[in-house]
């Protein structure tokens, strides 16, 4: 499944086609993206700091918890549209014989592109109401992080994609398994608040492990992070968690992509 040039112009097409039907008809466009993580973040903040008062233990509770939900709407928007990619491109994979990865992270682009336009926005509201965090050079590794979260959402889509192609049940049980990462992994909650001992077993989650790394980086050094709660140890067990993913995720979407044809 080598990616060749002209791969990279049918990625590049899908994406812009993608953006034109997301929006085709809507007078807000590209606010809509917008608007879902900040109602979330609404919700979520009146609950969390008005009634359990999370935003009394941790400062910047309230940035914290916008790029939680941020994040979250990236993994969460695009592992369930990057699942349902080559289903709905069956038309095109019947008459075409293309490189049917470039489908599913064609999903995953558009997905990242209203990512880093949110995140901006964020950037931009931290710089005008003096909020702005720096980490040093340590903010070089910001990009790293969200490689890491990025690739991990690219695996977790050729997996489900896959499976989606037989059996469309999936979909359903994917949707009960975003509900537990969602409340498993701090997205919104400060770490500080879960008991040490299940703290240890919910940061070996690579998920968990770039989220904290990108606030810790960009919020404030209160976050708690894996590094801080295993050390190396914990960092080269979740290394090899990632290779194990993607590994996995990419033999079973070569072996079976040459069967969805037939099978879609």
């Amino acid at each position: 499944m080598a990616f060749k040039r002209h791969d990279l112009a049918i990625l590049r097409e899908l994406v812009i086609t993608d953006f034109k039907l997301r929006y085709q008809g809507s007078s807000l466009g590209y606010l809509w993206s917008l608007m879902r993580p900040l109602t979330l973040f609404t919700i979520y903040y009146l609950v969390f700091t008005k009634f359990l008062r999370f935003g009394d233990s941790m400062e910047h509770y309230t940035t914290y918890l916008l790029s939680g939900i941020m994040l979250w709407s990236f993994f969460s928007e695009a592992t369930v549209v990057g699942m349902q990619s080559i289903v709905s491109r069956a038309g095109l994979i019947r008459k075409l014989n293309i490189n049917k990865s470039v489908i599913v992270i064609s999903t995953i682009v558009s997905a990242l592109i209203n990512l880093l336009i949110n995140l901006l926005v964020l950037g931009l509201f931290l710089w005008l109401t003096g909020g702005t965090y720096f980490a040093g050079i340590s903010v070089i590794l910001v990009p790293v992080y969200l490689a890491g979260l990025v690739i991990l959402t690219v695996a977790v889509a050729f997996i489900l994609a896959t499976g989606y192609v037989y059996y469309r049940d999936i979909g359903h049980l994917w949707e009960v398994g975003l509900q537990a990462i969602f409340y498993l992994t701090p997205f919104i909650y400060p770490v500080s608040i879960i008991p040490e001992h299940f703290r240890k077993v919910i940061m070996l989650s690579p998920l968990a492990c770039f989220v904290q790394g990108i606030r810790e980086l960009t919020i404030t050094d209160q976050v708690i992070t894996s590094y801080q709660v295993g050390g190396w140890t914990y960092l080269g067990i979740i290394g090899l968690l990632m290779v194990a993913i993607i590994g996995f995720a990419w033999m079973i979407f070569a072996k079976q992509s040459k069967k969805f044809a037939e099978n879609i």
